[in-house]
């Protein structure tokens, strides 16, 4: 019996040791990061470090609230620099252009051109691979389903936070009781939905949507059709020569650009018709070239006769005035 309760004892021992040799191993071991949220760190990474020429719709609109195309080329120079160039299109015609550079951000519009501060329509597209928090990505549901863009075939990736709102006020970094109102601003205007359409054979993110706890869209931004165009020929994107002014927002760029080019395009005007113009209708009735030609040598050399009687009349009173 001793001897039994010997052998026992030692199994258990052993079996203790295993398990604990289990548990230690498994500590050390980072636990397998989930499929669905490698390929979206994989996409971001690619899509950042993508090279393209791309065309879309939707991010600028003219007077009549019509959308204008946008080309787009994105280059990462030998020196490390992300190159960029927007051109807004108007029936195939290029209107605008907007160019970051090492040097700067720059805006030309016909002959006008100028340095600029914040240009935002080139950093549009960055909004694809913009970074979540880590935390938020380890805390998320993930769904994959398969789908397509622009006949591409992508992964649709659906990424909800997790329900914790206690978690989701350490990573928002937001007041709980902010976080737990249901019926309050950060529901409206933080994402809780992100899906993404990511090509299944080069990881590129091709399109990407945010909505609110409700479901309403906040934003959304896709690649749009990319274009065959070399995005590496640097000569899009140099420093534009003879800048004559300096802005730093692109509508004040654009409203001065357009004050410029509607003073060019202004006639000349006849200084007869400036003068007909404020004497109104009455001017129009009595005066005109032909009226002036006929009696204006006579009236002006009236006016100069008197002016000149005028002034040697007060000359010799004058010299003949007595001194006191």
């Amino acid at each position: 019996m001793k001897r039994h309760r010997m052998i026992t004892g030692w199994g258990i021992g052993l079996i203790l040791a295993m398990a604990i040799s289990t548990v230690a191993e498994t500590a050390a071991r980072p636990a397998e990061m989930p499929w669905s949220r490698a390929l979206l760190q994989d996409a971001f990474e690619k899509t950042e470090a993508l090279n393209y020429c791309t065309e879309f719709e939707g991010v600028a609109r003219d007077k009549e609230g019509v959308h204008r195309k946008i080309r787009y080329y994105r280059h990462t120079g030998e020196d490390g620099v992300v190159y960029r160039r927007a051109e807004i299109l108007r029936n195939g015609t290029v209107e605008e252009v907007y160019i970051a550079n090492a040097s700067g951000q720059y805006g030309i519009i016909d002959e006008y051109r100028s340095r600029l501060g914040e240009t935002f329509l080139l950093f549009d597209l960055d909004f694809l691979h913009l970074p979540i928090d880590s935390m938020e990505l380890s805390n998320s549901v993930y769904e994959v389903a398969d789908g397509i863009y622009n006949g591409i075939p992508c992964y649709e990736l659906r990424m909800k936070v997790g329900p914790s709102d206690l978690l989701l006020a350490d990573i928002s970094g937001k007041p709980f009781l902010e976080v737990q109102d249901v019926h309050g601003k950060f529901r409206r205007v933080r994402p809780f939905v992100r899906v993404f359409w990511i090509g299944k054979e080069d990881h590129i993110i091709y399109a990407r949507k945010h909505y609110n706890a409700w479901g309403k869209l906040l934003i959304a931004q896709e690649l749009g059709t990319v274009l065959p165009e070399d995005s590496g020929n640097m000569d899009l994107y140099e420093t534009p020569s003879g800048i004559q002014e300096s802005f730093y927002f692109r509508p004040d760029f654009r409203m001065w650009a357009a004050a410029r080019r509607e003073l060019a395009a202004r006639p000349i005007q006849d200084p007869l018709e400036s003068l007909l113009e404020k004497t109104g209708r009455w001017g129009r009735r009595w005066i005109s070239w032909d009226t002036l030609l006929r009696y204006g040598p006579a009236f002006f050399g009236s006016v100069a006769l008197v002016l000149l009687l005028g002034l040697g009349g007060r000359l010799l009173w004058l010299r003949l005035k007595p001194d006191k």
